[in-house]
């Protein structure tokens, strides 16, 4: 059952400026910057995004971390999700002093 009611609701995409231990709550600016498709997907993803990543997370939605990537220069990055379980999971990226967090769907 993928029923995650009484779950923290669902924030979509937002930035963080670690150095300040802030959050950005413009999703548009956050989605623009780190894409996930397709959304839902059921064997892959294509992570596209702007500028180099330190680190790229798959996490689940309990907060454990699945899978960690290390610095890239590409703008894309496919990632094979065949064997994950059904559900709600999130993509972090993390670059220079900010990060962004969006969620997608395993079907």
């Amino acid at each position: 059952n993928d029923d995650f009611t009484g779950q923290a609701p669902d924030l979509g995409a937002f930035e963080s400026d670690s150095a300040a231990n802030t959050f950005v709550t413009n999703t548009t600016v956050a989605e623009d910057q780190l894409i996930v498709t397709p959304n839902p997907a059921s064997a892959s993803i294509e992570v596209t995004f702007r500028e180099p990543l330190r680190q790229l997370k798959l996490i689940d939605i309990t907060g454990k971390i699945l899978a960690e990537f290390g610095p890239s220069s590409s703008s894309i990055l496919r990632i094979n999700i065949a064997n994950l379980p059904r559900g709600s999971y999130f993509i972090e990226a993390v670059r220079a002093n900010l990060r962004l967090r969006t969620k997608w769907i395993k079907d």
